[in-house]
């Protein structure tokens, strides 16, 4: 995984494009920033459960100069930081509600 990861910043679309190509026929990426207040700030991906809870799964985590890509549940959401989600359409917006709350 930490192949998978690096400190270069890297364009959005491209980021994109490197997910299909590791994974292709996931569907469409979603992506959702965590806003201050959202109920995954300071939380472990295992903890929110969004992939038993929703069908959804986190495949990449950008933060700031860095990104994640597929993030072991370890990882600590915090502000700002980038999500990109796949699964199916309800999948994912089931996994943006639980984040989105407050």
């Amino acid at each position: 995984a930490e192949a998978l990861s690096s400190h270069a910043p890297m364009n959005q679309d491209v980021l994109m494009e490197e997910i299909n190509n590791i994974v292709p026929g996931i569907g469409a990426p979603s992506t959702l920033i965590v806003e201050p207040g959202s109920p995954g700030v300071g939380k472990k991906l295992s903890e929110l459960n969004l992939r038993l809870l929703t069908g959804a799964s986190v495949i990449a985590i950008t933060r700031g100069n860095e990104r994640f890509l597929m993030p072991s549940g370890k990882e600590t959401l915090q502000e700002g930081d980038r999500l990109v989600l796949v699964g199916t359409q309800e999948a994912v917006f089931l996994a943006k509600d639980i984040l989105r709350k407050k």
